[in-house]
């Protein structure tokens, strides 16, 4: 089988798609009689697409590139559509189940209220038309996550494939020696409102209160950064602190070695949210908001609260303070947890049962457990 996946990328982006790309093309190319090309509709021109998907048996969509969905219909192609990001500006840091037809009039009538004139108002309807279309064409539609799947409120089956992330096995569980002291938590991603930053620094102001010693380090980078220093400055808060700014990815993996836990509080409905798993991965327990699909990709054996409130985040960071080895067992188990649930052998064989033409997936068995 010739399988043409398709991004909407260029190489030198940092992207969670390009992520899962990397990620899935050994497991593909290792398997018999399978040939991949994977093709940015960024850098590539339409006969360079047309061309692609002439050479393909089947194609996989990581974003609503409806030429590329036109050609393999036309040219009788297999696809799939994978839904990596939000499909409806209504749903960002709000989320109520609806039908399709409720979804679109919800979304025109936000767009419409806007006021923001005829120019936005037109591209935006024609982006909502693009995914809307894009979603009905194709063979078949796949999302990251559960949640990622219901927001897209499409009028047929979506089947969630996960991102795939190698993850080292036979790690033994962290102990009590292995903690940084004071002990510590990890904020990754952008530093704004959205991500919940103010209420990761509410929370530490409460933490504060009690007298416990403790530690948050920020990395990453974002336009509330000074804000949010002179902020924990102006609390007293500046020793709890230490803010790192917008680093490699291996240096910020690396830092989860020796934290008590990660921390997102995101109010953003995350399509899925992968720090919890890069967490997993080494061994460290993610508090998560209960936003999007966090809670589905950081697991059950993570603590969550609900975005925004501040005590309830305290409460969980000061229940780890006191009793680390809550975090500990709860960190190994999450390590399991990922190690089979995003394992690139077990979606590619998804993947490819979704490609096939009799749409059988093929894949492992999971655990009831996860």
């Amino acid at each position: 089988m010739r399988i043409l996946i398709q991004h909407p990328h260029r190489k030198q982006e940092i992207s969670g798609v390009l992520t899962s790309i990397e990620e899935m093309t050994p497991e593909l190319t290792s398997r018999p009689g399978i040939d991949v090309r994977v093709l940015s509709t960024k850098e590539c021109g339409t006969w360079q697409q047309i061309a692609a998907v002439w050479w393909a048996d089947a194609v996989m969509l990581n974003s609503n590139a409806l030429l590329i969905a036109f050609a393999a219909r036309l040219f009788r192609r297999r696809t799939l559509l994978k839904i990596h990001y939000l499909q409806y500006h209504t749903v960002h840091t709000h989320y109520v189940p609806m039908s399709f037809r409720q979804r679109l009039l919800t979304e025109l009538r936000y767009y419409w209220g806007l006021r923001s004139g005829w120019r936005y108002f037109t591209e935006s309807v024609v982006r909502l038309a693009l995914r809307s279309v894009v979603g009905l064409i194709v063979h078949r539609v796949s999302a990251c996550s559960r949640f990622c799947a219901e927001q897209s409120s499409l009028p047929r089956d979506v089947r969630v494939l996960r991102n795939p992330m190698r993850i080292a096995e036979g790690s033994p569980p962290r102990d009590l020696a292995s903690l940084d002291e004071p002990r510590r938590f990890v904020f990754l991603g952008r530093v704004n409102r959205d991500k919940g930053c103010d209420t990761l620094l509410d929370a530490a102001r409460e933490i504060a209160r009690t007298g416990l010693e403790f530690r948050i380090d920020v990395i990453g980078d974002g336009n509330e950064l000074p804000a949010l220093k002179e902020r924990a400055a102006a609390d007293g808060l500046a020793g709890h602190f230490r803010f790192f700014g917008r680093v490699e990815s291996s240096q910020a993996l690396a830092a989860l070695s020796g934290a008590l836990a990660a921390v997102m509080p995101s109010r953003y409905q995350e399509p899925a949210g992968y720090i919890p798993v890069e967490a997993a991965s080494r061994g460290v327990a993610c508090i998560v908001s209960t936003a999007g699909g966090l809670p589905e990709t950081a697991g059950p054996d993570c603590p969550t609260f609900t975005a925004g409130h501040a005590d309830d985040l305290a409460r969980l960071m000061i229940r780890y303070l006191d009793h680390p080895e809550e975090a500990l067992a709860a960190g190994h188990a999450a390590y399991l947890r990922a190690q089979t649930l995003y394992s690139p052998r077990l979606i590619v064989g998804e993947l490819l049962g979704l490609l096939s033409d009799s749409g059988k997936v093929v894949a492992e068995k999971l655990p009831r457990s996860l």
